[in-house]
């Protein structure tokens, strides 16, 4: 199953058996936010993978970069090692302070390729 963010709001998943059983992909906007919500769902779903959150996406789509108006400073604890130093980077504006990308601004064509190898990697 791919997740393709919906914000905080994923109550709709929070508590379903169903995702248990399955590899679960997620993917959110590429923000402090973004890895805040994604700590959260692993908070219940600790299998879930990222997926187009990470540092080649963000630096693949640099002409759509936006700006997080209020970054959280969030301690996460269920973020892998790539997904924390970018978090960490987010934090301290190492590419350009306040950095957003938003999911829904990933080029299409980038979004399948990465996808499918997700896929083809199982």
């Amino acid at each position: 199953m791919a997740v393709f963010g919906g914000g905080y709001g994923f109550e709709g998943i929070r508590e379903a058996s169903r995702l248990r059983g399955i590899e679960v992909l997620y993917w959110g906007d590429v923000d402090t936010h973004g890895f805040h919500i994604l700590d959260q769902l692993r908070s219940h779903h600790p299998h879930v993978c990222s997926l187009l959150m990470d540092e080649e996406t963000l630096l693949a789509h640099r002409d759509f970069w936006g700006r997080e108006e209020t970054p959280s400073r969030a301690v996460l604890t269920h973020l892998n090692a790539a997904e924390n130093a970018l978090y960490t980077a987010l934090q301290a504006g190492t590419h350009q302070p306040k950095l957003r990308l938003e999911h829904e601004l990933l080029r299409w064509d980038y979004v399948m390729e990465r996808l499918q190898a997700a896929l083809d990697t199982e």
